[in-house]
């Protein structure tokens, strides 16, 4: 799983910048970038997973990963919203459990969360 205290070292936590609600927490830094970590409810505990996204000045989409706690072939991993199948997610580098999300895929996730 994500960690947020270990992703405060991309810059300085700005003080009162961040705040959690229900499976999500939101943290900014000096540099006006925010990340948005949102995890898998309990009723999924069999399946844990995390989305992480970045969000950067200037930037119109931000940058989203997903990491699955479960094992899962590194070309098999799918997401799959409200039934719907979004396509075969992107492996980050070498680490197995973290994904790299397309951009159509990081917006199916943004619509559904609103």
């Amino acid at each position: 799983m994500l960690s947020l205290p270990a992703l405060a070292g991309y810059g300085t936590p700005s003080k009162d910048s961040g705040f959690v609600q229900d499976d999500w927490q939101v943290v900014c830094d000096n540099t006006r970038t925010c990340r948005v970590a949102g995890y898998s409810s309990d009723a999924s505990i069999d399946k844990p997973v995390s989305v992480l996204f970045t969000v950067s000045p200037k930037v119109a989409l931000p940058k989203a990963q997903i990491q699955l706690a479960s094992k899962v072939s590194k070309d098999k991993a799918e997401l799959w919203l409200n039934n719907k199948n979004y396509g075969t997610l992107q492996p980050a580098g070498s680490d197995a459990a973290l994904y790299d999300l397309s951009a159509k895929q990081t917006q199916a996730i943004i619509d559904k969360a609103r």
